[in-house]
């Protein structure tokens, strides 16, 4: 089913709400160190101000716990949306709050669109209509692409803080792929639930359960599914030689990936029977081996 994009709304003149990810990192004073989230999304933003759209900008930065906090605000160039309790908790109320500041709703948070807050779900009801930005739209396109006719090795590769998070894009990523890999925080939880030692890392114990079913779905569908080896060492990015194979064996050989300052031994063990995948040198590009599914431009950070 084709969604509705911003292309195909009349915006002449029109209040238009757009959701986008300003949710970029910062240093210690407040600069952005990433851009790649703004960048991403100026395409929607001029399309819109180009036909005469008078644009409303809302997203979020940090946590800030439903509470203003001046080292996260995003004035003037946005609405900090979870600056206000009510957009985590879908507030109702809230929902139409933000509707009456505009006729029309575009969704250009590709990154945050899987949550079911305020400013990505409840508004939509109260809107007349509601659609997809260029970022939103590109990426739905890509990944439609990907996920309906993959080439093989068919690779996904998930991160975040929270398995509560991603628990149907695993179990839906699980009947298409050739192998899942799991980092960031929420591998902990998987970790701990396998039984090894996760000292003070992030784990979400009231998920243990669930993420053992996961594994055991896993290893039921004959599927590669790969954690940290070493708890201590998170790489921001991936470069050097993986090693790819058919076997399920997660014990050897090492794997070297060094990062761009210097070498941090074993991410994961592959199959002994793999053979090397050669990948660039570090980059934000995503891995050459062939049909590879990573976080997307907008939501890499």
């Amino acid at each position: 089913m084709a969604k509705l994009s911003i292309r195909d709304l009349d915006l002449k003149n029109k209040r238009v709400f757009i959701r986008v990810d300003f949710n970029v990192p910062l240093d210690e004073h407040g600069r952005v160190t990433d851009d790649t989230r703004i960048v991403e999304t100026l395409p929607t933003i001029d399309y819109a101000l180009q036909h005469r759209a008078h644009v409303i900008l809302a997203s979020h930065l940090g946590r800030p716990k439903g509470k203003p906090n001046p080292k996260m605000s995003l004035r003037p160039v946005a609405e900090h949306l979870r600056f206000h309790p009510e957009e985590e908790a879908n507030d109702e109320k809230f929902s139409k709050s933000l509707a009456k500041l505009a006729e029309l709703y575009v969704n250009d948070a590709f990154g945050s669109a899987h949550r079911a807050h305020a400013s990505t779900a409840g508004i939509n009801k109260f809107v007349s209509k509601s659609a997809a930005g260029l970022l939103m739209e590109k990426e739905l396109q890509y990944l439609g692409k990907v996920l309906a006719n993959p080439e093989r090795p068919f690779i996904a590769i998930l991160g975040g803080a929270k398995v509560s998070d991603k628990i149907e894009v695993i179990r839906n990523l699980m009947p298409k792929v050739d192998a899942l890999l799991i980092g960031g925080a929420m591998a902990y939880t998987f970790m701990k639930a396998q039984g090894r030692e996760v000292g003070k890392s992030l784990v979400e114990d009231d998920k243990l359960e669930l993420a053992r079913q996961l594994l055991a779905e896993a290893k039921t569908k004959g599927l590669t599914f790969l954690l940290p080896a070493k708890k201590s060492l998170r790489p921001k990015r991936f470069c050097g030689t993986a090693r790819w194979g058919s076997s399920k064996s997660l014990h050897s050989p090492k794997v070297r990936l060094p990062s761009p300052k210097r070498s941090r031994r074993i991410l994961v063990r592959l199959p002994s029977s793999a053979a090397a995948i050669p990948l660039p040198p570090c980059s934000r590009q995503a891995w050459p081996i062939k049909s590879v599914i990573s976080p997307p431009a907008a939501a890499r950070h």
